[in-house]
């Protein structure tokens, strides 16, 4: 492991014999370091199996896919995404036909989410959120960002639906 101050100015044709003993033995050194520290992960979660027969031989593929790319049928790709359309046009149609919705709010917007899903508004002055009756389904964040943020990341969505789905079906069963 060779460090120089710009690699993309640096002599590597031209570099001493000495230095690059150095950053060969530097590079086997941390790499038996790092593959002694992968292994001692995969032993403690018993995934060694599942590495042996799976990822390592994906890994050719990936390499080779990486390589030579992957072929795409353009028109099937095309069909695909017409329908994705069409099923999030019908989704968000539902959405904006739900009661307590701020006007024309806009899901793509973490601020919108904030106020639809907790009901939530920033106060201008003091910044805290506010709490607001006026709209939005009451949900409680119980995540925030670092900032202070309720989140609205894919992870605590996927969250508040499971949490939803489940009152949903203990008030109203299936």
């Amino acid at each position: 492991m060779l460090t120089v101050d710009n690699n993309t100015k640096f002599d590597w044709a031209n570099i001493s014999l000495a230095d690059c003993l150095k950053g060969n033995a530097m590079d086997a050194h941390y790499t038996a370091k790092i593959y002694a520290k992968l292994l001692e992960e995969l032993q403690e979660k018993k995934l060694e199996k599942l590495y042996e027969n799976l990822i390592s031989p994906a890994t050719v593929v990936f390499r080779d896919m990486e390589y030579d790319g992957i072929l795409i049928d353009q028109e099937k790709l095309q069909q695909l995404k017409g329908n994705m359309e069409a099923k999030l046009g019908a989704i968000k149609n539902d959405m904006l036909s739900c009661n307590g919705l701020p006007s024309n709010p806009n899901f793509s917007s973490s601020q919108d989410l904030i106020k639809i899903l907790y009901s939530l508004e920033r106060d201008k002055e003091t910044k805290e959120w506010q709490v607001s009756n006026d709209f939005g389904f009451g949900l409680y964040p119980f995540s925030k960002t670092d900032k202070d943020q309720p989140q609205t990341n894919e992870e605590t969505l996927v969250q508040l639906k499971e949490l939803v789905d489940k009152e949903y079906l203990k008030r109203y069963g299936e």
